[in-house]
């Protein structure tokens, strides 16, 4: 019986230290509205700040950083992105600087995820967001890039131009009447 109750203790420990990781930033799951669906939350920009300053920032699914920090003594690690990130658990915690899938889109736009080579493939990868693209490239991405068909980054890009659309529209709609009501001044 002692052994079974060791044994209930140590899952309850497990699954205190995992939800404490969640609520640390790294993966969790969310309910999507409506659907009932349950769907994992997507890392696009992996970085946590130390008590001393320091970016320790992943920007692959193994792409390991650590680091002893000055301030607090212990020792920190990032590690991951997409679908798969680790953290170190610190007395002393960090600053969580990432951009995932359950944040605002406005933030969303903001993450540099996607690595460009130019329009002719052939300058430095160049680590972009998707607001700073031009409306072509963005459509480039969608119509070549097979790869991400029926991923949540296609998902993002087809998102990002609807937002485009809706925002234009959205600022035409409160400039026209301006103009509408300056050309009846100019008139009168």
């Amino acid at each position: 019986m002692s052994n079974n109750k060791n044994i209930q203790d140590s899952a309850d420990r497990v699954l205190s230290v995992k939800r404490n990781r969640n609520l640390s930033g790294t993966t969790k799951t969310t309910v999507t509205k409506n659907t009932g669906i349950t769907r994992l939350e997507f890392c696009l920009y992996n970085a946590i700040k130390t008590p001393d300053g320091t970016i320790l920032h992943c920007d692959t699914e193994h792409s390991y950083r650590e680091h002893l920090d000055t301030v607090s003594g212990e020792e920190y690690f990032n590690d991951g992105a997409g679908y798969s990130v680790r953290r170190s658990v610190n007395k002393v915690p960090y600053e969580d600087l990432s951009i995932s899938t359950k944040d605002p889109f406005e933030k969303i736009r903001t993450a540099k995820f996607w690595g460009s080579y130019g329009k002719d493939g052939k300058q430095p990868k160049k680590m972009m967001c998707m607001q700073e693209m031009e409306k072509a490239h963005v459509e480039a991405i969608l119509q070549t890039q097979t790869r991400i068909r029926g991923t949540i980054i296609e998902e993002l890009f087809k998102q990002e131009l609807e937002y485009r659309i809706t925002t234009f529209k959205n600022e035409l709609d409160e400039k026209i009447p301006e103009r509408v009501s300056k050309n009846k001044k100019m008139k009168v």
